[in-house]
This record gives C-alpha cells, sequence and structure tokens, in this order.
C-alpha cells in the first residue's frame, strides 16, 4: 500500500461526498476524536474542486481515494454565505484590531475513511494543502464545532501548525440547531517559523522516504 497526495479531480467528488458521510454528526455523541464533517452535498464538492483549493490522498492498490482537504480561496470566501458568519464571531479584541492581511483563507473540511489504518495519513494531507495556501494566501482561518459535540480530531494539527484561538461564533446550523465553535487564524509567517523548525524538517523527510507526501524544498526558507 503506497498512499499520495495530489490535486483533485471532477470524478473525485463522488468519493469526497462518500467519505463525509462516513463522518456524519451523531448528536448522541459527547465528543469526538475520530473527526465529523457537517452536511455538504456532492454538487457542493464539485464546485470546491473547480473553484478552490482541494487535495486528495489516493491509496494505489486498490486505486480508492482515502482521504481529502479542502480550503476555501480568498476571492470565493469574501463572497460567500460563509463570510457572512464573520459578522457573528466575538473575536478576540487584540486580533480584531491588528489583523489586516490582505489575502486569507478558509479550511473548510479536512476528512479521512473511517479507517484507524488511515488516520495517520490526514497529518500529511494537513500539512500539504496548508503548505499550498501559504503560497498565495497571507493567512488561513478554520473552526472547530466546540457544542453540542466537541470535536477534537484537528486539534493536535492546529495546536502544531501554530493556528491561535482568535474568537468563537455562535450560531444556528440547519437540521442541527444551536451550535458553537472556536475560530482559529494562522498567519503565514507563524506557519513559515513552524515549518523550518529542526523537528519539522524530520517529518517532512520522513513523509518523502516514506513517499506519502511530496513537499517541495521551495517552501522552506533559504
Amino acid at each position: 500500500m503506497q498512499i499520495s497526495l495530489r490535486t483533485a479531480r471532477a470524478e473525485d467528488a463522488l468519493a469526497i461526498y462518500e467519505i463525509k458521510e462516513q463522518l456524519r454528526l451523531k448528536l448522541e455523541d459527547n465528543s469526538s476524536d475520530g473527526g465529523f464533517l457537517l452536511g455538504t452535498s456532492q454538487s457542493a464538492y464539485e464546485k470546491f474542486i473547480h473553484e478552490d483549493i482541494v487535495l486528495v490522498a489516493e491509496n494505489d492498490r486498490p486505486k480508492q481515494v482515502i482521504g481529502f482537504a479542502i480550503v476555501i480561496k480568498h476571492e470565493n470566501l469574501v463572497n460567500s454565505a460563509l463570510f457572512q458568519r464573520a459578522e457573528k464571531v466575538q473575536w478576540e479584541t487584540v486580533f480584531r484590531a491588528s489583523f489586516n492581511a490582505k489575502r486569507f483563507a478558509f479550511f473548510e473540511q479536512l476528512g479521512m475513511l473511517n479507517d484507524p489504518a488511515y488516520r495517520v495519513y490526514s497529518k500529511h494531507l494537513a500539512f500539504a494543502i496548508t503548505m499550498e495556501v501559504f503560497d498565495t494566501h497571507e493567512a488561513l482561518f478554520t473552526t472547530t464545532l466546540r457544542y453540542p459535540i466537541k470535536n477534537t480530531a484537528a486539534l493536535p494539527f492546529i495546536r502544531v501548525a501554530g493556528f491561535r484561538q482568535v474568537g468563537m461564533v455562535d450560531e444556528i446550523y440547519p437540521d442541527i440547531g444551536h451550535i458553537k465553535s472556536d475560530v482559529y487564524c494562522l498567519d503565514r509567517e507563524r506557519f513559515l517559523e513552524v515549518i523550518n523548525q529542526p523537528k519539522f524538517k524530520i517529518f517532512v523527510e520522513r513523509s518523502r522516504k516514506q513517499g506519502y507526501a511530496n513537499f517541495s524544498d521551495e517552501h522552506f526558507r533559504k
């Protein structure tokens, strides 16, 4: 078995949708370290693939998409209904006063097949798409659900990558009801500091040797 990362193609939309269906939110749980995703249609995934940054993790034997990551580009984000949620965010005062990035993106989803054997690859997928985002953006936002269920699956990546919590949003979500989410932000300079740390370079080299991901040297400071 060898896992590779690549840019998503139109025909991957169904596989991505089927992975999302395995990761439906279960309200009877109190928390989830395996992760879950809120509702997205197959047509929405097709749109993401066409307009935004979407990577997939693919198993070569059998040929199968086992995971995906989606980041919404700045130009699409500021013209979306999602961006209107920013008005509902209870922003950290210092952050709101200092944030002035011209181009920011939103880490929309990261999902892997619900199989423990594949979970290890989620970190490679998460870092790969974050690197790609910072080729063209200055900041990356994301959210994690804290109520009615605490979603802890993304927290290890959020902490290691250097995100910081900058707010909280309280809203009503279709088919679920009242939800609360924590809002995180990572700026490009902070991420560059992280990926140039010796321990992260070891992680990258391991990824290359094992064939899990193809990180480029251009992402590192000379």
